[in-house]
């Protein structure tokens, strides 16, 4: 009877037990890397470390949509449909009512404030940094948008690792013809996490063209 008892104890308390067990082991386990570590942690270094928890709280993120469509559904779905009628027509003016009050009070400040005014305008584009690809980089991004945070936002995007070339190098010719190489030092080059957006427009004719802009958002 006991040994039944603390059979079921240990499956309903599993998950709880599991989860302590990893807060323990993680704050020992960078303890430890911190104490026998003789110079700083790289930005590179960190996000290696931190890379089986991305993935982690990315499934966890991307759980958030059906679990809410769902739980909604089946919210709706048990209630009268007369009380289902009230709610559903609360939520609609109040939806309509707030997005107005938003409309009105941004159309207000801009033409009050009109923010960008005065802001001398730079005459030279934004420069496009190369594209410098590690195989580290490439097969992590793999993993990332294999676990996408958000299902909606992976169907016109992807996340990828975007490494920002030094000032020094930008500005040499020799590193945009690519006639000397540093990919000894493109593992120390700052580096972000980046969403890039693909807006492509198709044109059939007698030459069918396909025409795609990038955007890139910092995560």
């Amino acid at each position: 009877m006991a040994q039944s008892r603390m059979r079921c104890l240990n499956r309903h308390s599993l998950l709880t037990l599991l989860t302590v067990i990893g807060v323990i082991g993680g704050t020992v386990t960078g303890l430890v890397l911190n104490q026998f570590r003789s110079r700083e942690w790289t930005k590179r270094e960190i996000m290696y470390v931190k890379y089986p928890g991305d993935l982690f709280l990315r499934v966890l993120k991307s759980l958030i949509i059906p679990l809410l469509t769902s739980s909604i559904v089946s919210a709706i779905g048990s209630l009268d449909l007369s009380l289902s009628k009230k709610i559903a027509a609360r939520s609609i003016i109040y939806y309509t009512v707030t997005t107005f009050c938003a409309v009105v009070l941004g159309i207000v400040l801009v033409t009050t404030i009109r923010p960008g005014v005065g802001i001398e305008r730079s005459a030279q584009k934004k420069k496009v940094d190369a594209k410098i690809v590690l195989t580290a980089d490439t097969l992590m991004d793999l993993g990332r948008n294999m676990f996408p945070p958000n299902i909606i936002e992976a169907t016109v995007g992807q996340t990828h690792i975007h490494i920002k070339v030094p000032k020094e190098h930008e500005e040499n010719p020799r590193f945009k013809n690519d006639t000397y190489n540093l990919r000894d030092e493109y593992p120390f080059w700052d580096f972000e996490e980046v969403l890039e957006l693909r807006n492509c427009s198709r044109s059939n004719g007698p030459t069918r063209s396909t025409s795609c802009n990038l955007f890139r958002l910092p995560q």
